[in-house]
């Protein structure tokens, strides 16, 4: 077999550190974080008429992931209802 190359060597430490628990934890928690703030950011540019703001769209994100809901913010528009399901 070929040497590994550097992407691989790369890609093989980065998956011995997800294996730990640790590991998996810091993972799932900056794709959490990632996810939000992206969500949020869309919606804000997407559905500008519920969420004029960047800290409104923001405060929807972290209402949905921690399913608290609590209905002040809801997407009106088509497209911001797709952002929403997804």
């Amino acid at each position: 077999m070929a040497e590994e190359t550097r992407i691989e060597r790369r890609l093989e430490r980065r998956l011995a550190r997800v294996s730990t628990p640790r590991g998996a934890a810091i993972v799932i928690a900056s794709v959490t974080t990632s996810i939000t703030l992206i969500a949020g950011a869309m919606m804000t540019v997407i559905d500008r008429d519920s969420f004029p703001s960047l800290g409104s769209g923001m405060w929807w994100a972290v209402q949905t992931v921690t399913t608290v809901g609590y209905g002040d913010h809801v997407p009106v528009t088509r497209a911001g209802q797709f952002v929403a399901a997804l």
